[in-house]
């Protein structure tokens, strides 16, 4: 029986063979043989396998572990776009170019988005965008794990998933011929365009204010006061938003499957 130490160290192997592109099927066969090998002989994980780096490594280098028919890695064919979106911007990007093939990996520090695409073997995915608390995270993730909706990252009360679109279109969710990566890295909506030009100004009035007021108390307080306002209005709208939006779907990804499942 597998102990808690030896379930981290199929957890993170089977991550690393996801990095090097190994298909998530035969991760779950591999990751299932090794339990019933550790099952069988009665041995830990790390002393069994050794250390967990070098272990993957070999998993990923035995031939067709990760190599195509020509005995290329796909690896020499991924691409990698770091990009960052408003909550009003976020679902239709990430639609847009899950359709494209680019698989979100994960949220790195800064709360961008980290995706990646295989141009020789690219597949569309579609996302969902869900509202909970870190608490509750595993919870919802466990109820929506059924229906093959797996996390790809979180920031603050904001939780991202992933889900290939082969497991409803098949064959038609490959993406044969990809267009060009993406230029941009960023993605705002008109609102927060318009959030930022209004801050900017206001940063640049600042000075004046202070130099033709600067002995009115009143108005510092009242400025002061103005922009608390203004700033917890403006989270509520997004958490109101956010809120609203729990469990949304990429649009056009949900409008390819049910033609999908049409026949179209």
């Amino acid at each position: 029986m597998t102990t808690d130490a030896d379930d981290r160290y199929l957890t993170d192997l089977a991550e690393l063979l996801r990095a090097d592109r190994m298909p998530e099927p035969q991760i779950e066969a591999v990751v299932g043989e090794l339990i019933d090998h550790l099952d069988s002989v009665g041995a830990r994980a790390e002393e069994e396998f050794g250390p967990l780096a070098e272990f993957a490594a070999s998993l990923t280098a035995a031939p067709g572990a990760a190599a195509g028919d020509d005995g290329e890695s796909p690896a020499e064919d991924a691409e990698e776009w770091r990009w960052s979106a408003d909550y009003d911007s976020d679902l239709a990007v990430l639609d847009r170019y899950g359709r494209q093939g680019w698989e979100i990996r994960e949220l790195d520090r800064f709360g961008r988005f980290v995706a990646r695409r295989d141009r020789k073997a690219a597949m569309a995915w579609e996302y969902r965008r869900e509202v909970v608390s870190r608490r509750r995270r595993d919870e919802r993730t466990a109820l929506l794990a059924p229906e093959g909706w797996e996390p790809c990252g979180s920031w603050k009360f904001v939780t991202y998933y992933k889900r290939p679109l082969a497991a409803s279109l098949g064959p038609g969710a490959a993406v044969p011929d990809p267009p060009a990566g993406p230029r941009n890295r960023t993605y705002l909506s008109r609102g927060s365009r318009i959030g930022m030009v209004v801050g900017a100004i206001s940063l640049v009035l600042l000075p004046f204010l202070f130099y033709f007021n600067g002995d009115d108390p009143g108005t510092w307080i009242g400025g002061a006061v103005g922009a608390v306002v203004g700033g917890v209005a403006a989270l509520l709208g997004v958490r109101r938003s956010l809120r609203r939006d729990s469990g949304e779907r990429s649009p056009a990804a949900t409008e390819l499957t049910a033609r999908g499942s049409d026949g179209e």
